[in-house]
């Protein structure tokens, strides 16, 4: 429901009372906009640079500003226990372990819990000794099993870089009347092709595209449960989010200072910061308590 609307029905309330409540939800809702507006603006095509050899410091204000940023955007965002936080981190860190990979110190990442109890995304800063600062959490849609051509989302370690690429979704439906990438200019991470194992009949393995991307806006609602083919299935907000401050364009943005050359995806109103990561890691981890709604 747009401001309009809503200025509409918070008149409705046949008392006072109720008539100063709804203007003051609506009242409330506008400026929080309008503030997230402004203090967008105001970072407009900045990248934060880092002496050379710096590791950048959780105490800058640019991660404060990124979780504001994720509040403002994201519109499936949820609170995991923090047990259940650590759980995912633990998993991180030996999925890296067992990929033979460094724990990325300095850069962003994004985990995919699959379990279909838990279907939840994080965006963390990695820490050092495999630590991590969370940013964000969110709810995310994997693989659906029992229907002919669905997969179930494999794990493991996925890079994001110039040697798969990112395109923007075109708007188009489907013959189900679906915009299966969502809204026309949402951002496609792509990650290439991957062993994925077939969540109906006999099972087996078949090569699929590996994706995270947004869905329609009437989807939405199933975020947070089992719903794709295998892809991951990311909220409008989410996807802005992670395209807005280049979170996973860490190898585009070493390709970009390299070549000169630049992706042509990329916002024009795009405000990386200094730890844009590349990897996606993908986890199936248990749930140790209730995720709840922040």
């Amino acid at each position: 429901m747009n401001i309009s609307h809503r200025l509409v029905h918070a008149v409705r309330p046949s008392t006072l009372h109720h008539r100063l409540a709804a203007w003051c939800g609506v009242t409330l809702r506008v400026l929080s906009i309008v503030v997230c507006a402004l203090w967008a603006v105001s970072g407009h095509a900045q990248r934060l640079e880092l002496a050379p050899g710096v590791t950048p410091a959780v105490s800058d204000g640019e991660v404060a500003r990124m979780m504001l940023g994720f509040r403002c955007l994201v519109t499936h965002a949820v609170s995991p226990d923090p047990l259940m936080l650590a759980a995912l981190q633990s998993a991180a860190q030996a999925t890296f372990e067992r990929e033979g990979r460094a724990w990325p110190e300095g850069q962003l990442l994004v985990l995919v819990d699959r379990h279909p109890k838990v279907q939840l995304l994080v965006v963390a800063l990695a820490q050092a000794d495999g630590g991590w600062l969370v940013v964000g959490t969110a709810k995310v849609s994997t693989g659906r099993p029992g229907e002919f051509d669905h997969y179930f989302t494999p794990t493991g370690l996925y890079e994001h870089g110039p040697n798969v690429g990112s395109f923007r979704a075109e708007g188009t439906f489907n013959s189900n009347h679906i915009r299966g990438y969502g809204l026309k200019g949402m951002r496609i991470f792509d990650l290439g092709w991957v062993q994925a194992t077939k969540a109906w009949g006999a099972g087996g393995l078949n090569t699929i595209r590996l994706q995270i991307h947004a869905t329609d806006p009437v989807l939405e609602a199933r975020l947070g449960r089992p719903a794709s083919k295998g892809c991951i299935r990311i909220d409008a907000g989410l996807n802005r989010f992670l395209d807005e401050y280049g979170v996973l364009d860490g190898a585009f943005e070493q390709w970009h200072d390299e070549t000169g050359q630049h992706p042509w995806f990329w916002l024009t109103e795009r405000r990386p910061t200094p730890w844009s990561g590349r990897w996606v890691v993908i986890v199936d981890v248990a749930p140790i308590a209730d995720v709840r709604q922040p």
